[in-house]
């Protein structure tokens, strides 16, 4: 306790802020990296941004529908299953987008740069809670098997 607090401290003293290890492993991670490769990873990462924006909200738009048609007095099963196969559609297509930009981001770096880069992915897609996404994949129902 007397630790961490000595090193808050001296952190501040030296007008930095401390951020705990999840900061210095970005910070190795990106300081590792040529001012050609930033560039060249935020030239990717705008690229699959913008390739993912109409598909994020077209899904948005899909979920929003799915829930209404759950909710109907006379739910239709055929609709609800297109609706779902449809949504299948656009994550499995999102899925590639990502795993493309993941590729073409880990070919310009080298074995070690790779390795701080796995690691720094590693740190930050970890879920915030106990199986937040399984508990949103369970809210589908599917009818007629």
């Amino acid at each position: 306790m007397i630790l961490v607090a000595t090193m808050v401290t001296s952190s501040y003293a030296q007008g930095r802020e401390w951020r705990g290890d999840s900061h210095r492993d970005d910070s190795r991670f990106e300081r590792s990296l040529t001012y050609k490769q930033k560039m060249t990873i935020s030239q990717i990462s705008r690229e699959s941004y913008q390739a993912s924006k109409p598909l994020k909200a077209k899904l948005q738009k899909l979920e929003a529908r799915h829930q209404s048609l759950i909710h109907k007095n006379r739910p239709n099963p055929k609709k609800i299953n297109a609706n779902i196969r449809e949504m299948e559609q656009i994550k499995d297509r999102l899925a590639r987008i990502e795993k493309k930009s993941r590729m073409n981001i880990l070919s310009i770096l080298s074995k070690r740069q790779q390795q701080l880069y796995l690691e720094y992915e590693r740190r930050h897609n970890q879920p915030i809670g106990p199986n937040k996404r399984h508990e949103r994949k369970a809210g589908f129902l599917v009818f007629g098997y």
